[in-house]
Formats: C-alpha cells, structure tokens, sequence
C-alpha cells in the first residue's frame, strides 16, 4: 500500500472529499496519508515532486517516543484493517504453520514410535486446520463473506497437501532422509505450491467496496440523499458490514436480516427537562434490497437540534433504488472508473 506513493508518510497531500467519508480513522502522530492509503486501496495517487530546504531554526520532532508510535501506528494498520498487506500476513501465517509441523511430525514419529508416514497424517492435518483459520479469519478478512473464495482456498490446500504427503513420502521411503528433514523440504515444497496457487487471492485488493465507496456516480446519488434529508453525510457499506462509525453495535446486523429501514434518533440528556436547542444524533439507516438480498446499506448521518422525521425516510427509501445498478457493476467491474458518467438528477420531492 505504501508504494503507491514515493513519500507514504508526507503531510503535505490533498484529496477529494468522497475519499474520506466513512473511514475509520486512528492516525498516531500525522501519518495521515498513510492511513488513507491502507484504508482506500483504490486510489488513484500522483505525486509532484517538492523541493525542501535545510531548516534554519529550531529542532526536529523527530525522537525514540516517536518512533515507538510509529511502529504501534503500523501495527495497528497490519493487524485491524482487513485485507492490509497480505502478502506478509500470508507468509507469516505460512511460517506459524511449519512451527507447529515440524515438531509434531518429529513427536509423533520419535518419541511416540509411529510410521513415519502415519505421523505425517495428524501433524500436517494440525498444520492445516491452524493455517486454514488463521488465513480466513487473518489473512483474507475481507474476502469472508465470499463462499467461493472459501472454497477455492480449500481446494488449493487439500492440492498442495497431496504434493507435500508425495515428497515426503519419497524423501523418506526412497531416499531414507531422517524424518524431520524430509518435513522440512516437504514442507518447504508445500509452501511453495500454495504461494504460487494462492497467488491470485493473495495479491487481490481489498475488497470491491473499497472501489465503490469511491466511486463517482455513487457519490453523486449519496451526496443528492444527503441534501434531500438534511444529513451531514451519506455513506455506503456492504451488507455484511458488522459495525460503522457512530452506528450502535448490532442495528447494521439487524437492518440487514430484517431488509427494514430505520430511523434512530438519538436524545441529547436522559433529563426530562433538557435543552431543545441541542444537538443530537440522528441516523437513516436504509438496506440497497436487490430481490431476496440486501446489496448494500447506506446510512444517513445528521448532528442537530431535531433529527429526521418520517417524511425523510420515505424520501431517502424512494432514492436510494438507484444505486442498485451502480452496485451490480461495480460489483461486475471491481477496478473503479474514474470518469463514469453521473446520473442525471432527479427533482428533489
């Protein structure tokens, strides 16, 4: 993600506003750019080219404590951002599982008197089961509401597996190699093959919503049901989304399974007597039904004294039937396209 740009950690960058909307953001220090270019994997980057001088005056900022956030800063973009660096999440999923291989081939085959093949069977089926959870819930985090991607991880692995029992095997039988080193070169034939199966998966971006998020004439419906409603913001996520920024746990979940919108309007005091002219929350929460599924979910965000009403949820549920042909192509497409052509707008009622 970084290399999308020569200077990932600059401070001085700009970008369009849609890019923004929606994203979690947990910058430590200023590495905002860097968080942007993780969090929105489509992006379209170009760098020009700035000429700094020497400082004349004062001392850099630059310290131990600093580099201490900095690290914690790309931890926290490794581990809780679904589908970041992959590459290195697959390989180190890919070393944890020669850990637990190795020694158990050599436990089961040593010191518990096993067949050398017949250890194979339980320690590599170990190895596996801890590879294949570790990778779904890891490594392809984005990709776990796709079954076909499921699957086809499986298929790969149980291939891989048979090119890894057919080497030992012959390491160990035909050329008598001591067991644990004809694990190693098994493995490392294993590890190989799945690298070089798996490396369509691994290499794929981020999920497509990433793309749509940013799309254009998505954009514009959102932006035009913002200003229909009164909402601070309009933004759109995928069925499966499990939680979004300023949503209460669990009501993404519900409007998905019931294909109900809803409207929430948070209070601004648990007192009787509160102030009118405070700002609460209020939030449009509206399922993208697509037949017998919810495509997608855009949510309404409005920070005032009064929150939506009726009216704008039956306004906003008319609206957003326009974005279902926008979402069955991107999600035909997934590369965005940056030129399409907006709709034409509708009078607003």
């Amino acid at each position: 993600e970084a290399r999308a740009s020569s200077d990932p950690l600059s401070g001085f960058f700009v970008c369009r506003r849609r890019v923004v909307d929606g994203i979690e953001f947990r910058p430590v220090g200023f590495k905002i750019l860097l968080e942007l270019l993780v969090c929105v994997p489509h992006l379209k980057v170009a760098d020009v080219a700035v000429r700094q001088e020497r400082r004349a005056a004062g001392d850099s900022k630059a310290s131990l404590r600093q580099g201490l956030l900095y690290a914690g800063h790309l931890r926290s973009l490794f581990v809780d951002v679904p589908g970041s660096a992959r590459r290195w999440k697959f390989a180190l999923v890919g070393a944890s599982g020669l850990a637990i291989f190795l020694p158990l081939l050599w436990a089961f085959a040593v010191p518990g008197g096993f067949p050398p093949l017949l250890a194979f069977l339980p320690a590599f089926a170990l190895s596996l089961a801890w590879n294949g959870v570790l990778n779904w819930r890891w490594t392809f985090a984005d990709q776990r509401a796709e079954l076909v991607g499921a699957r086809r991880y499986a298929d790969l692995a149980v291939l891989s597996g048979c090119l890894v029992f057919g080497v030992f095997a012959l390491l160990v039988t035909a050329v008598h190699v001591p067991v644990l080193a004809a694990g190693a070169a098994a493995a490392a034939a294993g590890m190989t093959s799945n690298a070089v199966l798996n490396r369509r998966s691994v290499a794929e971006r981020p999920s497509v919503w990433a793309g749509i998020a940013t799309d254009q004439a998505v954009q514009a419906i959102l932006s035009r049901l913002a200003s229909l409603v009164g909402a601070g913001r309009a933004f759109i996520l995928p069925a499966g989304a499990l939680r979004a920024p300023g949503v209460p746990a669990g009501v993404l979940q519900h409007v998905t399974l019931t294909r109900h919108p809803l409207l929430l309007t948070e209070a601004p005091s648990h007192r009787a007597q509160r102030r009118s002219n405070i700002d609460a929350t209020s939030l449009l929460l509206l399922p993208v039904v697509d037949g017998d599924r919810v495509a997608a979910v855009v949510v309404c965000e409005r920070q005032a004294p009064r929150g939506f009403d009726p009216a704008a949820l039956d306004a906003a549920t008319r609206l957003i039937a326009d974005l279902l042909p926008l979402l069955a192509e991107s999600e035909a497409h997934p590369e965005p396209r940056q030129h399409r052509t907006q709709p034409e707008p509708r009078p607003a009622r």
